[in-house]
């Protein structure tokens, strides 16, 4: 958007009524068929109707242009990370694999030589991701197999998201009047006395729909119609005891319109353990809007490159769809307190949410405004970081006979007790349905079982203390199978042989810790790995406390500051003098941000080998990166 769109758009923000094209143009100063050219230029950009024509003239939908305006007027980034993220949202949001040189460098602020020396240091880091960007011409053309340009945009999408956003404490300071620290546990109370479970990330999000549901009824603000659906006895009793304790504790009424609200929010976030669960879940949404969402759902995956099919988020998503479309048709509004934090902090997750926005719109011809849109961003948010989370927690099968409702039991159990742990990806009732390659962990009430390739565990039926702590010692162990193959599969993404040096080969030998750290750290400067700041903060690093331990040193910076993830080794058969400590292997550190998540898994398996003595004296033996690589992964197979 150049600066006349920007200032027309402002203009009309500011108006109460519609103003003709002729107005425009004598405000900003262009001809009438400019200001058309403007307004459908702006429309077009968007992707949804910001402006509209009538015969009084051109009004403005203005919580969109107030979003739309927020996203073209961020400052220019400044340095070369914030380019590199730049690049490749731009590559994101506009759904291609081209782009004109001359857009990137207005949208940049650079000029082109600047650009083509920017991309000649990006291609360096893309290696990791087999992607490349090519100059074709006036364009810049991203290239590579599929599966890694996917790759690429989903950890820019998974970076867009702020680590600390999906809190408790954010949601506290927009609802002052309302007591999270007491609320949370006495939900979790409320549903696991009954053997319910629900986790973290769902229980934040019903918190915060509670809170939202109570701030509109403070203020006067029922719902006036609510899908009447049937609860069974044990249901029914958690809903009344949460709505006695909301009206005790908040001085409200909860009308058997908003009581169903709450159990429509019970059902869309507390697991789903049996099969009639699901088709209730079903029956709430509707087969037309089922069919609509997972349309939706095909749609993102083609033009965002991530994936939300699973059911947590399907069913959910189509009640809040479906209430969406009611409010709408009604003349009903939700204010979502959050929604200028998610417009500025979360801008590829907006603008996911407002392609779907769009197509509900479209289908359904209905307005959504700004703050219906963040709710979009929130389930879409929330599933991202459940996403996350999962690839955290071991993929587990539950091996148990289909007896008395056995499984419903233990799964309920098993969650409450290690769903910080585990992700049980499926319920077994014979071995032969299992296939052990692709999970970490069975969990079995067969005393015994054949051999697996996975970590595996019986336990009795009724998971006594003794179960309990054998779950935990086979946690353990999956975790750590599970570290090692993340090394083995990233090895090359961050060990390369000209990042391997052997001493004394080096020349100029350095005599002390810092003359090393010194030459690593240019040599990864010419590699354009880091700026010129990196070894300043490896050294105050260093200064703050020592990084040897044993016969190691694992030296990096206080910051996640480099281009890219890599770890340069330097191997010492005699041993180096590193303080007070005399080291045979060094790994010095380079950590970018966009990489963090998978050096960390990496991180805790070579912790794991270098505080075996034995690991490192073999170790300090290889003379070479071939015979080095060997080594280290013949100790995590």
């Amino acid at each position: 958007m150049n600066g006349k769109q920007e200032q027309l758009l402002k203009y009309l923000t500011k108006q109460d009524g519609p103003c003709t094209s002729a107005q425009l143009a004598k405000c900003i100063d262009v001809s009438v068929r400019s200001v058309k050219n403007y307004i459908s230029q702006i429309n077009e950009e968007a992707g949804v109707q910001i402006i509209m024509s009538s015969r009084s003239g051109y009004t403005v939908n203005r919580p969109l242009a107030k979003v739309h305006l927020m996203k073209v007027q961020s400052d220019p980034p400044q340095d070369f990370l914030q380019r590199k993220s730049a690049l490749y949202r731009m590559f994101l949001l506009d759904h291609t694999n081209s782009l004109q040189i001359q857009d990137i460098c207005d949208e940049l602020c650079i000029s082109e030589p600047t650009l083509r020396s920017e991309i000649t240091r990006l291609n360096k880091l893309n290696k990791a991701y087999g992607t490349e960007f090519c100059f074709e011409k006036d364009q810049l053309v991203l290239k590579g197999p599929e599966r890694s340009i996917r790759k690429m945009f989903s950890l820019t999408i998974y970076a867009d998201l702020d680590e600390h956003y999906f809190g408790y404490q954010q949601v506290q300071k927009e609802f002052i009047g309302i007591d999270l620290q007491q609320m949370v546990p006495t939900i979790k109370r409320i549903f696991e006395t009954r053997n319910y479970y629900i986790n973290e990330f769902s229980l934040f999000s019903f918190v915060l729909h509670i809170s939202i549901l109570l701030e509109r009824i403070m203020k006067n603000n029922y719902l006036d119609q609510t899908p009447i659906i049937d609860m069974d006895l044990e249901e029914k009793e958690m809903i009344d005891e949460l709505c006695s304790y909301l009206e005790k504790q908040y001085q409200v009424r909860i009308t058997s319109n908003e009581e169903q609200e709450l159990y429509m929010l019970f059902r869309s976030y507390v697991n789903v353990a049996s099969h009639q669960d699901e088709e209730r879940l079903k029956r709430m949404a509707g087969t037309k809007i089922l069919s609509f969402v997972n349309s939706i759902v095909q749609d993102v995956e083609q033009r965002y490159y991530i994936s939300l099919s699973e059911t947590t988020f399907i069913y959910p998503f189509a009640l809040h769809v479906k209430n969406l479309i009611f409010r709408a048709k009604h003349g009903k509004t939700l204010v979502n307190p959050l929604s200028d934090s998610i417009i500025s902090n979360q801008p590829i997750v907006f603008d996911i949410a407002l392609f779907i926005s769009t197509r509900i719109m479209n289908e359904f011809h209905i307005t959504v405004n700004a703050d219906e849109i963040s709710f979009i961003s929130m389930h879409i948010g929330g599933e991202l970081e459940r996403i996350r989370q999962n690839q955290k927690r071991l993929k587990t099968v539950l091996l148990c006979p289909d007896y008395m409702d056995l499984e419903t039991q233990l799964i309920n159990r098993l969650l409450i007790e290690f769903s910080n742990e585990i992700n049980i990806v499926m319920v077994a009732h014979h071995f032969e349905e299992i296939d052990d390659k692709r999970i970490d962990l069975i969990i079995s009430t067969y005393e015994r079982m054949p051999t697996v390739q996975c970590e595996c565990v019986c336990i009795s039926c009724f998971l006594k203390n003794k179960d309990q702590i054998l779950i935990r010692e086979s946690i353990e162990k999956a975790r750590s199978n599970m570290t090692n193959r993340v090394l083995i599969k990233h090895f090359h993404d961050f060990f390369e042989e000209d990042g391997f040096f052997l001493l004394p080969k080096i020349q100029p030998q350095p005599a002390t810790k810092e003359e090393l750290v010194q030459y690593i750290c240019e040599h990864l400067r010419k590699k354009e790995y880091v700026d010129q700041n990196f070894t300043e903060h490896v050294f105050s690093r260093e200064l703050a406390a020592p990084t040897a331990f044993g016969s190691v040193a694992i030296p990096h910076s206080i910051e996640l500051d480099s281009y890219k993830t890599c770890i340069t080794v330097v191997l010492s058969k005699d041993g180096f003098l590193w303080g007070s400590s005399r080291v045979h292997v060094i790994l010095l550190m380079a950590i970018s941000k966009f990489g963090y998540e998978e050096f960390t898994q990496i991180y805790e398996a070579l912790v794991n080998i270098f505080s075996q003595d034995q690991a490192v004296q073999a170790i300090a033996q290889c003379q070479d990166f071939s015979s080095f690589q060997k080594m280290l992964l013949s100790m995590v197979k």
